[in-house]
């Protein structure tokens, strides 16, 4: 099983050395990576503020970021995560008229992707290797519950978007909403049933005011016709 492993790193440090890399500064995955960034950074606004210092808006939800070039920094933490621009500073930087591939560090370039499989794996042969009958295998314990079939992938404990009650849109609650309300007619249904249950009620209240004051009335002009009879007795 060791001789499989150690043939099958030694294949792969090799196939790697000699892939061809479709982009002369970057290498393949950060490439990729960085083109689907890119393309969502194009419906930005940018305002600038300072020397290396914008403020990036997201048209759909009104979201604003600091991006600071010179220091490399994002509100959105992504700059210092991704180890290159992120989606607010690649907009920011093209802004400026400056190419965003010169915020990556130096480590993803294509260049040190070759440095990094340069040397090769040297082949062992293990066919004169003798066993040693004190190695034995570690000692583990069964955990408890049902194993875990599937990895964590990235971002699975991201925090879900929320989804706005009154546009229909992503990215913020029914409070911070500043767009139209979407047209229901089923909220709109409930919204004039409410109104004329509500009028109902006035107008109940209301009537039930007058009778009361009604009814007062007549008793009070009996205790004076009462006490009128008296007065003449």
């Amino acid at each position: 099983m060791m001789d499989s492993i150690y043939s099958y790193c030694m294949g792969l440090v090799f196939d790697r050395a000699m892939k061809p890399q479709i982009s002369l500064h970057l290498a393949d995955t950060p490439w990729a990576k960085y083109l689907g960034r890119l393309e969502k950074s194009r419906r930005f606004n940018v305002f600038p503020s300072s020397n290396g210092v914008y403020q990036v808006e997201m048209p759909d939800s009104g979201v604003k970021y600091v991006v600071n070039l010179v220091d490399r920094l994002c509100n959105c933490k992504d700059f210092y995560k991704y180890q290159g621009p992120c989606t607010h500073a690649i907009a920011a930087i093209r802004r400026q008229g400056n190419d965003p591939l010169t915020l990556f560090l130096n480590q993803y370039t294509t260049d040190y992707f070759r440095r990094t499989y340069s040397h090769a794996v040297v082949p062992v042969s293990i066919n004169d290797l003798q066993s040693d009958s004190s190695v034995l295998p570690p000692l583990t314990r069964k955990q408890a519950g049902r194993p875990r079939t599937k990895r964590y992938r990235k971002g699975q404990w991201a925090r879900k978007q929320r989804q706005c009650g009154n546009c229909l849109d992503w990215g913020h609650s029914r409070r911070s909403c500043r767009k139209q309300p979407v047209s229901s007619g089923r909220k709109e249904r409930a919204r004039d049933w409410l109104a004329e249950r509500v009028g109902i009620e006035v107008n109940d209240e209301e009537g039930s005011d007058s009778d009361d004051s009604t009814d007062s009335d007549e008793t009070r002009d009996v205790i004076v016709v009462e006490s009128g009879d008296e007065l003449s007795d």
